[in-house]
């Protein structure tokens, strides 16, 4: 029965190894593709309009330093050349501020407009999409709320506009609080390898590309091509740029144009924003997954890399796949990873440890050689399969580390932000995972769940004492819950002398509690939301 259970796990997690595979292989493709970024010179570009969208729901904190910003672009670009438009849902007191800063620009003379909406019909992505009526110009710049575009923004963007197939040019994101704690460190890194490596290396290979949703400029008419904004999934600006992409439009990145942002300065926050991509992308997955196998435009290799970017957050399913898998290893002691071999191997054939005083340690590797070279005969599904997770494991390391150095930042200072981001999304996947699940089965894309921003910018502000704090949910119980069944399956792994599923399942358990706790310690009693 054992023998039988024990073969079940191992071709279980030899599946899960498969999956994971191109995941991993996708980071080393991507690094590789950047390597040979580069982007078309302009010769000579005349001013083109433009209209700038900001679509706001309840950011007091912030509203006012974005549209400081939006103006600077239109002194710095053209004063007759840009119209604002804010796209306000709120429900709180930022309308009223809204009106006031709008009221103030345009006695000053500039082409500044408010739509309020008293309803949320699509979220962001009905926001955008009723405001293509009183757009005015053929070009669309968008930011989110806690965006700070720098003045000379539309200068630099716009001249690659050129190019009349261009419909879509994304901008780099920065950071205005990347210092401000351990969350904000390990998020920064995961925002520069998309931004830096991801990004730069679809566009050197000519991979299809997505708008990030902020920070970036649309051709009007390429997107009303491709059906405008739809509310059917709430990764709106994802979906987007794909249609338009699938209509023959170009996208491009531009990694020396950065704008910077904030980064969620708390757990609560970073769970609310990753389970809402989750959801959104999966879904985007699976709206247009035909549509790209079926384009006649894309070669083969788009099409896989295109798939692959559309469904990664379901490496977070099997992430915590592969839990369940070491939890019931673990429980009813069926050896996956069996440390027999290393033990044994650990004594002489005479069965002693080697004499340290003699230094004799060739019986001791004869021995290890011999039965190492016997496992691998036996089990060479398992030296593959080992091989797979390794070189699956190491890619997001390796990748992070690319990006930091192409950054000039050195890894041993980033070392506590590697952990924390490592902690961060292991200890996610169960929320992740349910948010793809959700993504991929639910019947209507989901509830928009805004990312709240606080205008932290130094180490010494603080979001204690501001509106839009998230308060505690059920799935901080169950991540609690979790960390402690693991626990539990790592005493039995101990008793049952199961040593070899300990280190899997202490990821996890760490991972868990660290993001439990944060959350409970970071989330208001009563969410404010």
């Amino acid at each position: 029965m054992n023998l039988t259970a024990q073969q079940i796990l191992l071709s279980l997690s030899t599946v899960l190894s498969i999956l994971f595979f191109p995941y991993g292989l996708n980071f080393y493709v991507l690094m590789q593709k950047a390597q040979n970024y580069k982007l078309p010179k302009i010769k000579k570009w005349s001013k083109k309009p433009v209209t700038i969208q900001l679509p706001i729901f309840n950011e007091k904190y912030v509203v006012e330093r974005l549209m400081k910003a939006c103006i600077a672009i239109a002194d710095h670009y053209g004063k007759n050349l840009v119209q604002i438009l804010l796209l306000d849902d709120s429900t709180d007191e930022t309308t009223e501020i809204v009106r006031k800063i709008a009221e103030k620009y345009k006695s000053l003379g500039y082409d500044v407009e408010v739509i309020h909406r008293f309803n949320r019909e699509g979220f962001k992505a009905g926001a955008l999409q009723n405001a293509l009526k009183y757009t005015k110009h053929p070009f669309i710049a968008i930011f989110d709320a806690d965006f700070v575009p720098p003045p000379d923004f539309l200068d630099k963007v716009m001249p690659y506009f050129e190019d009349e197939k261009l419909g879509i040019a994304q901008c780099r994101w920065t950071h205005l609080n990347r210092d401000y704690n351990a969350t904000t460190k390990a998020i920064a890194i995961g925002y520069d390898g998309h931004h830096i490596v991801e990004q730069a290396g679809r566009t050197a290979a000519n991979f299809l590309l997505n708008f990030n949703g902020s920070a970036g400029v649309l051709r009007r008419s390429a997107l009303e091509e491709a059906g405008g904004w739809q509310s059917d999934t709430l990764a709106e600006d994802l979906d987007a740029s794909y249609r338009m992409q699938l209509k023959g439009w170009k996208a491009i990145y531009l990694r020396d144009v950065t704008c910077p942002a904030e980064i969620p300065p708390t757990i609560p926050a970073v769970k609310r924003q990753q389970s809402r991509w989750a959801r959104g992308s999966i879904r985007v997955f699976r709206k247009l997954f035909m549509d790209i196998l079926k384009s006649k435009m894309l070669s083969f290799e788009q099409k896989i890399e295109a798939l692959i970017h559309l469904s990664y957050y379901s490496v977070h399913p099997l992430m915590f796949s592969a839990f369940l898998i070491a939890l019931i290893a673990a429980i009813f002691d069926i050896r996956l990873v069996n440390l027999t071999l290393l033990i044994k191997t650990m004594v002489t054939p005479s069965g002693a440890a080697p004499s340290t005083q003699s230094l004799n340690f060739i019986p001791y590797l004869k021995r290890f050689i011999d039965e190492a070279w016997n496992a691998a005969i036996s089990m060479p599904h398992w030296i593959v399969l080992n091989i797979m997770i390794f070189f699956c494991a190491i890619s997001m390391w390796i990748f992070y580390a690319y990006t930091l150095k192409l950054q000039g930042i050195k890894i041993k200072s980033q070392a506590k932000a590697l952990a924390s981001l490592a902690l961060i999304g292991f200890g996610i996947s169960l929320s992740n995972t349910i948010a793809v699940l959700q993504g991929l089965f639910g019947k209507t894309p989901g509830s928009f769940a805004r990312t709240p921003k606080y205008r932290i910018e130094k180490v010494t502000d603080t979001w204690r004492d501001k509106k839009y704090q998230i308060g505690v949910n059920k799935m901080v119980f169950l991540e609690a819950l979790l960390g402690l069944i693991g626990l539990t399956a790592i005493f039995k792994a101990f008793l049952n002398s199961n040593f070899g599923i300990i280190p899997i399942l202490a990821v996890y358990v760490i991972a868990y509690f660290y993001v439990a706790l944060l959350t409970k310690k970071e989330a208001a009693i009563k969410g404010s939301d």
